[in-house]
């Protein structure tokens, strides 16, 4: 599976750019501030349906401009298919090949995707919420059901804090299981999802220069699931109090060490973008595992993101991965990779 092309309208800063993408490496070249993390967005928002830069739609709208439009061809199994989307701040329109979708989510799985941004660093130092974005991404791109799960979850849960704040409490039970039967499912997959990646990192670590660490990855739950129920039961109470649920899935982490200490506490900047890698690889060999077939891999800001060893060892192994998609404003590097298409970016627009 590759992305053969892109066509793109009043995104970002480009008005009106379509690219032919090499089926292996795809290298974007240019200063700060022209355009290439946007064509990595643009990429990544046909995988998820997301920006991984804003929360906010309507700043993916060119300045001045009243909607905007990707479509792309991609190639599976030697059969072509299409995607467009085009969205205008009040309605959206997403077809795929024949088919219209009604939500963005419905976008997860058709072109799966890996992006590694200098950003991510948070998935170490930042809080829980972000390890759990990245496991929701990562699961909801390859299981269908698991989309179904959280969205279902979360809709009960806001149906039971509310009955918590209004403090009658007659009809909590009904949302209790109906969260407790979502939160098994997104529980086991999340614990089946964290144990894969430790397996997959721990193949991938003596590529990099950490072969005498040892990095770990453990599912850290607010609560066991056999007690989730009781708990909820046991801290209504006080939960009345916030209106808010204490324990559950939307409450999880998960733990990344280095020798058996907190990574963010321990680990040098150096080794924390060691580790940021080896996750990332996991991350992509373990989507590739499950959805049987070779998903994208971006890199935003390649230099930034290790020492100059480690940089160089990533390069060397980029023909590991299937369709690579790499932005760097270093000019002057001299890239030691074949297979590859280069690409400069300037002020919105793509060149070869």
């Amino acid at each position: 599976m590759h992305l053969k092309t892109l066509h793109i309208r009043n995104f970002r800063n480009f008005l009106d750019e379509t690219i032919f993408f090499h089926p292996k490496i795809n290298l974007f070249i240019g200063e700060n501030g022209q355009g290439k993390s946007n064509l990595l967005e643009a990429v990544y928002f046909l995988s998820t349906g997301r920006s991984f830069r804003s929360s906010f739609i309507n700043e993916l709208i060119h300045f001045g401009k009243d909607y905007f439009l990707i479509e792309a061809e991609i190639e599976k199994l030697g059969v072509s298919e299409y995607l467009r989307i085009f969205y205008d701040k009040k309605i959206k329109k997403i077809q795929y090949n024949s088919t219209n979708y009604s939500s963005f989510s419905q976008l997860f799985g058709v072109l799966p995707a890996v992006l590694m941004t200098p950003q991510d660093i948070d998935l170490i130092i930042s809080s829980p919420s972000i390890r759990r974005r990245f496991l929701n991404l990562h699961i909801a791109q390859h299981d269908p059901l698991y989309i179904h799960h959280l969205t279902r979850y979360w809709k009960a849960m806001k149906e039971r804090n509310a009955i918590l704040k209004k403090r009658k409490l007659d009809s909590i039970e009904i949302f209790e299981k109906q969260m407790l039967i979502s939160a098994c499912y997104l529980t086991q997959a999340r614990q089946k999802g964290v144990t894969d990646l430790q397996e997959t990192l721990k193949q991938f670590s003596s590529q990099l220069k950490i072969e005498k660490d040892t990095v770990t990855l453990e599912y850290v739950p607010s609560c066991l699931l056999e007690k989730l129920a009781f708990n909820w039961q046991k801290n209504r109470d006080k939960e009345m109090m916030t209106g808010s649920t204490f324990y559950g899935p939307h409450r999880d982490d998960f733990s990344i060490d280095l020798n058996q200490k907190k990574a963010k506490h321990f680990a040098s900047e150096g080794q924390k973008r060691i580790i940021l890698s080896l996750l990332k690889y996991a991350e992509w060999k373990r989507l590739c595992n499950r959805v049987q077939l070779p998903a994208l891999m971006g890199f935003d800001d390649f230099g930034m993101h290790l020492d100059p060893i480690n940089e160089k060892m990533l390069e060397s192994n980029l023909q590991s991965f299937s369709q690579v998609f790499i932005t760097s404003p270093c000019l002057e590097k001299k890239w030691q990779i074949t297979d590859c298409h280069t690409y400069q970016v300037k002020q919105g627009q793509i060149s070869i």
